[in-house]
């Protein structure tokens, strides 16, 4: 929420929806929804100490034996000594890697590596170790932690072999050639041509989606809805002029939902101190609280559900509080098989807070509707409140024992 009508260009944050790149050393203090560690059968960097001289802070320096005489040179005692000293060393250091590679995922970790004959590998031992899978693949055999998929090179499109194909072919039409209609050429174009990909539902169906996304696909009345963007969609002279749109006014409630201080004594006097000091830190445009049902606010806070949220511990109560978590694809397409959570779902959760027995959540609805069509609210938001819970539940590994919308232009609590 901003008054100027041009805003800076925006700057990619940590959170940011997109796809990032990098390597290892960088993503250190960093975490991200899903991780691909790939290149695991790709060898250690090269090992010191093994030329002719070996040099170690602590081990001192090694040098290998020479005879002029005889012509002959090797490994000493003390060469050695430094070398292997070097060699855990340098091993104790990829290890240190490879554990920052594996703790920058929070929901799901891909280790990805080739290598000619796992079951050698398997059976290798933590000196012996030439690459990361090396490590990996005992871990695997003797105690069985994630799963394990092997994909043999048959059944991957190599490049080698797509060129062998494709390579003739292209010279015949650079050079002005007539393709043949039989043979290998019209089987092998048939191949191409007719490829269908062998999950097609999986197609209408997006891998990462917000709840609110969902909410039109559980819900029939929604479904012709367009999404609503913030106040910086429109120019301020715009929203001066014609006032602010439903889901601006919504989101403006949200806001100052979040920062009511949950220590303090919440009356009318404070939430206008409060409106004005987010205008003077320019949160709000100044006035673009007026006509809000700041009311509701208050009923919320002194009501007995608010009285609640507030006698939580403040360790265990949240607002605006983000959540990606893994859904299950049959629940948003039957056709899909059921068992494989390949659909990453992203929501904020506006009220959340553990009691004894579970956690209570509430989402804060700016909707105008009748008291009496309260029941509109359960049909449009149901399934969202329930993707909430399923978050909750999966995340927390606790139960969710009361859900609830809250009307905040009635100041009425609609149980689920």
């Amino acid at each position: 929420v901003c008054s100027s009508d041009l805003g800076e260009a925006a700057m990619q944050d940590e959170n940011a929806d997109v796809v990032r790149i990098m390597s290892i050393h960088k993503s250190k203090g960093l975490e991200f929804p899903v991780c691909f560690v790939s290149g695991l059968a790709a060898g250690f960097r090269k090992k010191e100490g093994s030329g002719i001289l070996a040099v170690d802070v602590d081990a001192g320096i090694g040098v290998d034996y020479v005879d002029p005489q005889r012509r002959v040179k090797g490994k000493n005692l003390r060469k050695s000594a430094v070398a292997l000293k070097l060699k855990r060393d340098s091993l104790a250091e990829e290890l240190r890697i490879l554990y920052v590679a594996m703790t920058r995922a929070r929901e799901q970790l891909y280790l990805i590596g080739s290598c000619g004959e796992p079951e050698k590998r398997s059976q290798m031992t933590g000196k012996d170790a030439r690459c990361y899978l090396d490590w990996l693949l005992p871990m695997e055999l003797k105690e069985p932690l994630w799963q394990v998929q092997y994909v043999p090179t048959g059944t991957v499109m190599l490049q080698e072999r797509e060129e062998q194909l494709v390579a003739p072919l292209r010279e015949r039409i650079e050079t002005g050639k007539t393709l043949s209609t039989s043979g290998k050429w019209r089987q092998a174009i048939a191949q191409q041509l007719d490829w269908q990909y062998p999950q097609p539902a999986l197609c209408t169906v997006k891998a990462q989606s917000s709840v609110t996304e969902l909410k039109q696909r559980f819900n029939p009345h929604t479904a012709g809805e367009s999404l609503q963007f913030s106040f910086d969609s429109r120019p301020g002279a715009v929203i001066a002029k014609e006032g602010l749109t439903s889901a601006e006014k919504g989101t403006l409630l949200h806001l100052i939902l979040n920062k009511v201080d949950l220590t303090a004594q919440i009356d009318a006097v404070y939430l206008e101190g409060l409106l004005k000091e987010l205008e003077t830190e320019k949160f709000i445009a100044a006035g673009a609280a007026d006509g809000l049902p700041l009311q509701g606010i208050l009923d919320f806070f002194q009501g007995p559900l608010g009285q609640r949220f507030l006698a939580a511990k403040d360790e265990e109560r949240y607002r605006e509080l983000p959540f990606i978590v893994a859904l299950d694809s049959h629940a948003l397409e039957e056709s899909l098989p059921e068992g494989s959570k390949n659909v990453l779902v992203q929501g904020v959760i506006d009220c959340l807070w553990r009691e004894e027995d579970g956690w209570v959540l509430v989402d804060y609805k700016s909707d105008h509707v009748g008291k009496k069509q309260t029941h509109l609210i359960l049909e449009r938001y149901g399934g969202q409140i329930q993707l909430y819970r399923y978050a909750v539940e999966q995340i927390l590994g606790e139960p969710v024992k009361e859900c609830y919308f809250y009307l905040v232009s009635l100041g009425i609590i609609v149980p689920v």
